[in-house]
């Protein structure tokens, strides 16, 4: 897309893209897999399979979009802490007082990137289902 050919559009036209970007967005992130792809990177898969299956619930009912994380409103990215003994790590959007819990230290982003169906480039319009893939990527902060 040249940037020369791009029109302008108005407010409401761009209000009604990102509220279907952050629909499609919220489905690949609700129905794992499904609605697009997931990516757990190594340091994911070295987790006990518990912990895998409460962390992908807890990115599944996540919730806590602020104007940090979430700039543009279209639910792309997002961060959780885990704490607990290994096998039975318990995940929340806020971080604990490392003071008070004996495990603190596993804090995980996932982040959904948007691209067209060969997987080799951003998509070019986002908003529009079927047009492009969602790639869901879940990986420790430490592996950023």
């Amino acid at each position: 897309m040249d940037i020369e050919t791009v029109e302008p559009i108005s407010p409401a036209e761009a209000a009604r893209r990102n509220s279907e970007e952050r629909r499609l967005n919220d489905l690949a992130r609700t129905e794992m897999g499904e609605k697009g792809r997931l990516v757990a990177t190594q340091g994911i898969m070295a987790l006990e399979f518990l912990d895998r299956r409460t962390l992908c619930r807890a990115i599944q009912a996540f919730g806590s979009w602020d104007d940090g994380d979430d700039p543009y409103g279209v639910h792309d990215f997002g961060c959780l802490y885990g704490t607990g003994p290994s096998g039975d790590i318990a995940w929340s959007a806020e971080a604990t007082d490392s003071e008070k819990d004996p495990f603190v230290g596993i804090k995980v982003f996932w982040k959904i990137d948007v691209f067209e169906e060969d997987m080799l480039h951003g998509a070019e319009r986002p908003w529009v289902e079927g047009e492009s893939v969602r790639l869901l990527t879940v990986m420790l902060a430490s592996e950023y």
